[in-house]
This record gives structure tokens, sequence and C-alpha cells, in this order.
């Protein structure tokens, strides 16, 4: 959805960019693979990429990027599979290696998209729990190290196909936005969420999630989460 008004467009960059004292410095930035919550669909993770250089430097390094790989004028946008064959690959990783042009002016932040929906999974039903008994799972980090756990052991855990169930129950969840079917949506969710508990040995400290009861809300209960 492109943003309009005065307020936007205001920041609207029209002509190439360059550094300046004014301006200060200029971020290129760009995403891959990002489709919006679905977070099942093709591909694992989601990147974001940016690359503190201007128009009028980039322009440079483009062109003669193009000149040591041989790609023709041709081709408007490169694009990363213009760098697969034979050692063009190579010849671009040297821009960001130590004495490249662009040495120590990348960040990527990549995004596993699995792990992502199990983080969720974590806030919903443990986080909010855990806060009512005045535990803060984001303290130290443990939320995370919930999360990474339900990522990589719950598909072993959770035999047959229960998990990707519950991925798919999760997902349709938390991104469906029509009201007219959103309760049998939760329902549904809720019903795999049951199917996904069984009862288990408490151990010292342990927190209790509790189910939602299909409306939205939540019921108590002592049963909990067990990967064993």
């Amino acid at each position: 959805m492109p943003l309009t008004g005065a307020e936007y467009e205001r920041l609207t960059q029209t002509a190439p960019t360059l550094d300046s004292e004014a301006d200060g410095r200029w971020i290129a930035c760009d995403e891959s693979g990002y489709d919006g919550e679905d977070l099942l669909s093709e591909g694992l993770y989601m990147m974001v990429a940016g690359v503190a250089v201007d128009d009028a430097e980039a322009e440079g390094i483009v062109r003669d990027l193009r000149t040591e790989t041989n790609i023709q004028p041709a081709v408007r946008d490169l694009k990363f599979k213009h760098f697969q064959r034979g050692d063009r690959l190579q010849k671009l990783s040297r821009l960001w290696q130590k004495g490249g042009a662009l040495h120590g002016r990348c960040s990527v932040y990549v995004v596993d998209k699995r792990y992502g929906i199990m983080s969720k999974v974590i806030d919903l039903l443990v986080e909010e729990e855990a806060y009512l008994r005045g535990i803060d799972l984001h303290e130290n980090r443990q939320a995370r190290r919930l999360a990474r756990a339900l990522a990589c052991d719950g598909r072993r855990a959770l035999k047959d196909d229960r998990f990707n169930k519950l991925e798919q129950a999760f997902v349709a969840f938390a991104r469906r936005r029509d009201p007219g079917d959103r309760q049998a949506v939760i329902q549904t969710f809720c019903d795999r969420e049951r199917k996904w508990r069984r009862p288990g040995p408490r151990q010292p400290g342990a927190t209790s999630p509790r189910p939602c009861n299909g409306f939205g809300t939540r019921v108590p209960t002592r049963r909990h989460f067990t990967t064993t």
C-alpha cells in the first residue's frame, strides 16, 4: 500500500541521493522473501538489507561491477541470480570484504519464518499467563529460548502431522481479518491447541499456559506443554 498525503510526500526523494552535511548519510534498503503475514509461504527466510551508499557513489560501483563481470546493459536491474555463474559471486563479495568499496557499510537481518511463528505462539499461549504470575519471559530472553526449543523440537515432539496443522491453524488465526469467519478460525486454532496438549509432570517454577475457549478468551487449567 503506497503511503500518500502531505506528511509522506514531503519526504519523497525524486532526485538522485547525495550524502551531505544537511541530509547526512543515505541508506539504501530492500527486502526479500516478505509475504505479509503468510509465514508459511514458499521460502523459509525473510531478509532485510541496508547499504550505506548514495546514488552518486552507487552508480560508479554498479558500473564497475558490470564491466568486471561482463553483465550487459540490457540487464537493467541487477539481481543475485545474475551473479551465480562463474566467478561473478566472488567478484561481488569483494565489495564488502576488507578493502572493498562497501566494507563495513552493509547490514543484513535474516528472519526464519517458522521460528517467527513459534515466537508468536509463545507470546499468545505462554507469555500472557506468565505475566499474570509475575514472570517476565522477555527478561534474559526466556521467551526466545522457549520459541527456539519449540521451533527446533516441536516437530519431533508432536508426532504425525500435528505440528504442521498447529502452524497452519495459528497462521490462519493470526492473519484472518474477515470478521465473517473469525470465530470459526479461532475455534479451529483452539481445537488444534487442545490436541497439542497432554498432561505431563510439572517442573518446579514451570509456567502453564491456559487454552482458549474458542471465543478469544482463556479459561484456567492445570495442564501444560511437554516435549518428551
